[in-house]
């Protein structure tokens, strides 16, 4: 049984790992004043991205946390208000770009494909897909199925 230490422990070490990926693009859900759900919005903006750049005093670029990758990880809800008597609760979500890398350095970098067969398709054929992208294209891809996916062998 592992107990709840180690887990955590797991769980900075995976972000870490992660935050090694990451390049300075990164953003979070939120709920802008102007939208009725909830969108992906950039941490660090073009106009911060020239002030560093010209070196205006007291500007850096915003980090990501390991804080706030781990939320990501556990799914940990956060409330939207979307009206002065409405408010939805939707999972924490990070969106980053990968780091860029040096000359001759390697580089690694992490893709998410989401295939919907909301409208062609089922989860048989978003499976096969899944498999011919692996098999063609990401070698060393990971596949999973959604979990409301019945199981499919």
């Amino acid at each position: 049984m592992i107990k709840n230490s180690q887990r955590r422990k797991e769980k900075r070490e995976a972000a870490k790992w992660l935050l090694s990926l990451v390049g300075e693009d990164w953003g979070i859900r939120v709920l802008p004043h102007d939208a009725d759900s909830p969108r992906p919005v950039h941490a660090n903006t073009n106009k911060r991205f020239e002030a560093v750049i010209s070196k205006t005093s007291g500007v850096w670029l915003q980090r990501l946390s390991q804080r706030l990758i781990i939320r990501h990880f556990e799914g940990v809800p956060r409330p939207f208000r979307i009206s002065r008597f409405e408010t939805i609760t939707k999972p924490e979500t990070v969106y980053f770009t990968g780091r860029r890398t040096k000359p001759g350095e390697t580089c690694l970098t992490l893709l998410m494909i989401d295939i919907d067969a909301h409208k062609i398709g089922g989860p048989k054929e978003a499976m096969a897909f899944a498999r011919y992208l692996g098999d063609n294209f990401f070698p060393a891809c990971y596949t999973s199925r959604g979990a409301e996916w019945p199981v499919i062998e």
